[in-house]
């Protein structure tokens, strides 16, 4: 049964209720789909809204068969365009056998999903509070970033609907500052290993300097400058913390770097590297990885060594429900 699309664009973007952020977390949502092919999805979309200390989190399963399909319409596309590559440049000119009923089978596919993903739009708008794009963002699990991320390449069906219809940005602001202070609530060991840097730290460092027993810090020579070097001076000087700089070396990793901490540290990751050794990492640390790299994520909890990995898609992925 085909339906025609009613889309509440309008009433999604419509108003700007308070500022707080609304992030907006795309996932496959577990269970299988029994709908047949072409089937139309009455509920494509699980939607659930979990009120955070600071933001809003509205976290969209979709259906599995739903996500399987539109992984089916983006293999089918890159067929076609393998197959048109392979075909002489005659050819391409004109109009192969049966285009006229590949043109009508691409408008029911059209129409299909017109329909099911403004239907995936209505159920967002009617999750709680209206959304604005001045205070909402998106994320979304790896497996569906190809998907739902906006793309310079021809998209599929789905694809190009999708881009014409979702207007919300993708979220970027793993490092800014509001965000970093979020992930130190996690920060629950006084001794600190700070991996990398960014221009956000010596901000956060003033907040939190009081409440740390140690600091040990490794970052590559380009940032280890004056301005920072009497920083970290005047934190000696005001808190008596005195911070452990190890310098990188131009071309040189955090894998060479032999990173370590003998007690349970609360360890902050601006590196965005992901093969970084944990072996001579305290068990009972804290990693908290200011870029949310997936990657990473699956690395250090394969391994089960004891350290505590936190990130802000984690939190989206696996929240504490109230």
């Amino acid at each position: 049964m085909e339906r025609q699309p009613v889309f509440c664009i309008q009433k999604f973007f419509a108003a700007y209720i308070y500022a707080m952020d609304r992030i907006i977390y795309f996932y496959t949502a577990r269970g299988q789909s029994y709908a047949e092919e072409g089937q139309f999805l009455t509920k494509p979309c699980q939607v659930y809204r979990l009120q955070q200390k600071d933001y809003l989190l509205i976290r969209a399963g979709l259906d599995r068969g739903l996500v399987k399909r539109w992984e089916a319409e983006e293999t089918l596309l890159r067929q076609r365009e393998e197959a048109f590559i392979e075909r002489p440049w005659y050819q391409r000119l004109f109009q192969m056998p049966g285009e006229k009923k590949r043109r009508k089978a691409i408008e029911k596919r059209r129409r299909y999903w017109e329909a099911q993903l403004g239907l995936v739009l209505e159920m967002l708008g009617s999750a709680g509070e209206e959304l604005s794009l001045e205070d909402c963002c998106f994320s979304c699990e790896e497996a569906l970033e190809h998907l739902l991320k906006p793309r310079q390449s021809q998209a599929s069906v789905p694809g190009e609907i999708w881009s014409r219809l979702w207007r919300v940005p993708v979220f970027d602001g793993f490092r800014e500052l509001q965000w970093v202070e979020h992930m130190m609530q996690y920060a629950g060991n006084p001794h600190f290993l700070i991996l990398g840097y960014d221009p956000v730290l010596p901000v956060l460092l003033g907040r939190y300097a009081c409440k740390m027993k140690s600091l040990k810090w490794i970052l590559p020579k380009a940032c280890c400058r004056e301005p920072l070097q009497d920083f970290l001076e005047d934190i000696y000087e005001e808190y008596g913390l005195a911070a452990a700089v190890q310098v990188l070396e131009p071309g040189q990793n955090l894998k060479r770097a032999g990173v370590a901490c003998r007690e349970p540290s609360s360890i902050l990751d601006f590196s965005g590297e992901v093969q970084i050794p944990t072996g001579q990492i305290a068990k009972g640390s804290i990693w908290l990885d200011m870029d949310a790299q997936e990657e990473k994520c699956r690395r250090m909890e394969s391994r089960n060594l004891g350290i505590r990995y936190v990130s802000l898609k984690k939190e989206w992925k696996q929240p504490v429900l109230p």
